[in-house]
């Protein structure tokens, strides 16, 4: 069937996220209203939709994030109707129901996103997601100066506490394939320019951009550096390498965290009581098994140590 030759407007207003069913259980731990405006044309097999979509600040926990604005486009994907005939009147007839196409799950048209969230936090353009059960995701996302710290308050844990955690997230997602049922098949890569966390004045920093890359079920990591700062500013850096395979079903992990050599002259003033600290501290961590049953083992190498108390 067609759809009236005019395109159809549904509209939406001051709709509470919590009540979006999309969502899921993420719906019920924010709180904020959208608006939308669809407009559908097209036929019933080919069906041509535009969604211009505003959320207003969003409050999550005890964190604020700025609005977002999103805008769809469904463009079909036109295949010519199988017919067996025609009606009296001239008109085709389509044939009966094909199981064997149905079960083949074909891509009936592309969604086509742009847009962003959070003030800008997270932007997209020409995200594109197929059209069908078994939908498939590609395209690229940017992350700039993300909040971590509104975001972790989704967990109960943070959100309960006194203690907030802050940190801030930067990087590019570029994703090659991502089927949404199967996704630890995805092919994507990303490229973090900035990472920190922290809580209660700790912190771990990533000290320099670093690229993570999934194919064939897994994780590849490889020149990552992170960097953990006391609160008073003293740092030791660690060097990831590794790898986790068979995502998606149960991936067994391989990872090692080496400690480079740290003064422990700069953390004396860590230890109440001393008068004096010295020497180099170096070592490293391993971290294997299939999750969540993790065995780590490592060992630390001091040299030259000294202690006056």
């Amino acid at each position: 069937g067609e759809l009236p030759p005019s395109a159809e407007q549904c509209f939406a207003s001051g709709v509470p996220l919590s009540r979006i069913d999309a969502l899921g259980p993420l719906g019920r731990s924010i709180d904020g209203r959208a608006n939308a405006v669809a407009e559908v044309s097209g036929t019933l097999d080919a069906m041509v939709a535009d969604v211009d979509a505003r959320v207003g600040p969003t409050r999550i926990g005890r964190a604020t994030l700025p609005g977002s604005e999103l805008h769809v486009h469904l463009e079909p994907t036109r295949v010519p109707p199988k017919t067996i005939g025609k009606t009296p009147c001239g008109r085709p007839m389509t044939g009966p129901f094909d199981p064997a196409a149905y079960a083949a799950d074909p891509s009936n048209g592309i969604f086509h996103l742009k847009g962003q969230v959070f003030g800008g936090q997270i932007a997209f353009d020409d995200l594109q997601v197929t059209f069908q059960r078994s939908k498939v995701v590609r395209g690229t996302v940017v992350t700039r100066h993300l909040d971590l710290g509104a975001l972790s308050e989704l967990s109960p844990l943070v959100a309960l506490s006194d203690s907030r955690v802050d940190g801030h997230f930067s990087g590019t997602v570029v994703i090659a394939q991502l089927p949404l049922e199967h996704a630890g098949s995805a092919v994507a890569t990303l490229d973090v320019s900035e990472l920190r966390v922290g809580r209660g004045g700790l912190h771990v920093e990533l000290a320099g951009p670093a690229r993570l890359a999934t194919n064939q079920r897994r994780l590849q990591i490889s020149g990552v550096t992170l960097a953990a700062i006391a609160p008073t500013g003293e740092r030791a850096l660690f060097d990831v390498t590794g790898d986790v395979q068979g995502l998606g079903a149960a991936p067994k992990v391989a990872l090692t965290l080496a400690l480079r050599p740290t003064d422990l002259g700069a953390l004396g003033r860590l230890l109440p009581g001393t008068d004096r600290v010295a020497g180099n501290l170096a070592g490293q961590l391993v971290v294997g098994g299939t999750w969540p049953h993790l065995v780590e083992s490592g060992k630390l190498r001091l040299s030259n140590g000294e202690l006056a108390l």
